[in-house]
């Protein structure tokens, strides 16, 4: 289940501090769950465990008639359920407790925040809450608030697009009593059904863990639910300094190692004493990739949507946390794309242009990037039908900036700082001519989001 996510990457001391004042005064029922590979189970605390299965109507519809496994971005839900304590049980069969659990689910993806507000039924009532955003997670249970950093950020509100479809069921729902049709996922061990009807998550499962029912949906969220508690306690969750302004920062000149392609090692500077010249500090990895013009078939896709998921699971596989494409507005890409550029290490840069590598910056120097997109934004201005064109090519460039002109170093800072959009699977085409006179804008456009994509010319197979 989805709250039972979170209680897997939670400080262990802070959970641990929690659960022991709640325990000391409440009830709980041991209770076997049933053992088919997706059971549905009710329990309250006190009643006895009732499977509901579905009805066996399984149908298979094409997927353009199936609904999409996304959570809506914003949204407010009331949340039925159990949990299953501990967290961490793998067997069924061993000892284990299953807690009723009323609430209420506020998801705020834009803002990279969300909150659970628990009522927790064990004899007597437990309200708690627990507020997460960005990698802090702030928890709230009877007046007493930690907060630590679990080194994770919000789940995303697209987490189940690569699930596994199961089909479409006519599904026996506990608390709303009542079948529903739904499509039914699954990703690891997490299940998901949404209601056809509404095409919204009525039902999340995951046999260890616990059991959700999500009615009463809005899709607004009040912005003073996420405020964190005055009294809250940090508990290895200290304020981080932001970093010096990168334009007081000297950058190590290290072309020499860029350019002996033979030894590949890094000649050490003396007497550099910045402070984030670790983040220009270039190791064998940097060399290597910065020399290999050609990606290995790991990083190749037969076509341009398979190149861009084998892409995107590298990207999440370096440790930074990402986002889809569509889901970032251009003026955050632009934002984040100066970043980027400004921790650049000039010697890649160096090296792509002087072996004419598509790997080269289009514009060097950032006023000449920032004029162009000035340029951009006036023509998406005046054609709004040309704004997926142009936000998906900057995911492209921005993705080719990170992994292409940033050293292991910098990229290992700026997992802490920002979410890297995904590059987005639909390459968009041009139409057939241009005649008049706007369609030159068009036409402008189009040809710098074919520059932005110019790793297709190497990444697809």
């Amino acid at each position: 289940g989805i709250n039972a996510e979170y209680g897997e990457h939670i400080h262990q001391e802070m959970l641990q501090k929690i659960l022991f004042l709640t325990f000391l005064t409440l009830l709980t029922v041991e209770c076997e769950w049933p053992g088919p590979p997706y059971p549905t189970t009710v329990g309250t605390g006190s009643d006895v465990c009732t499977q509901y299965p579905c009805d066996g109507s399984i149908s298979y519809p094409p997927p353009s008639e199936r609904v999409p496994a996304y959570y809506p971005q914003q949204f407010t839900s009331h949340i039925s359920g159990v949990l299953v304590f501990p967290f961490t049980i793998q067997d069924l069969n061993e000892t284990h407790f299953q807690i009723a659990q009323e609430g209420t689910f506020h998801f705020d993806w834009p803002n990279d925040r969300l909150k659970f507000d628990n009522n927790l039924r064990l004899g007597v009532n437990l309200t708690n809450s627990f507020i997460h955003t960005g990698d802090r997670m702030y928890a709230n249970t009877w007046g007493v608030c930690f907060c630590t950093n679990i080194g994770i950020g919000i789940l995303n509100y697209d987490a189940f697009a690569d699930a596994q479809y199961l089909g479409r069921e006519n599904k026996f729902v506990e608390y709303i009593w009542s079948n529903v049709t739904a499509d039914h996922y699954l990703k690891g061990p997490h299940h998901i059904w949404f209601d056809v009807q509404t095409r919204l998550p009525i039902r999340a499962w995951q046999p260890t863990n616990g059991l959700q029912v999500y009615t009463n949906w809005s899709l607004t969220v009040d912005p003073a639910v996420f405020d964190i508690p005055s009294f809250c306690v940090k508990y290895k969750c200290e304020d981080t300094p932001p970093p010096k302004p990168l334009d007081k920062v000297s950058k190590p000149v290290i072309s020499d190692v860029l350019s002996s392609s033979e030894t590949g090692k890094k000649k050490e500077k003396q007497g550099a004493s910045c402070p984030y010249k670790k983040m220009q500090q270039v190791n064998q990895n940097d060399v290597s990739r910065a020399f290999k013009p050609k990606p290995g078939h790991n990083y190749k896709g037969n076509t341009f949507s398979q190149m861009s998921d084998v892409l995107n699971n590298h990207l999440r596989k370096s440790g930074i946390r990402t986002r889809s494409c569509q889901s970032f507005d251009i003026s955050t890409l632009n934002k984040y794309g100066r970043l980027i550029r400004s921790l650049a290490l000039p010697s890649f840069q160096e090296l792509y242009k002087r072996e004419n590598d598509r790997r080269s910056l289009k514009h060097e120097d950032m006023k000449d990037q920032e004029e162009l997109w000035k340029q951009e934004n006036v023509i998406v201005n005046q054609f709004p039908q040309m704004y997926n064109m142009s936000r998906d090519g900057k995911c492209h460039e921005l993705v080719m900036w990170f992994v292409h002109h940033l050293t292991e170093n910098a990229q290992e800072a700026l997992r802490h700082l920002i979410v890297m959009p995904e590059l987005p699977s639909e390459q968009h085409v041009t139409e057939e001519s241009f005649t008049m006179e706007t369609d030159h804008q068009k036409s402008h456009l189009h040809s710098i989001y074919l520059q932005r994509i110019a790793c297709t010319a190497c990444h697809k197979a």
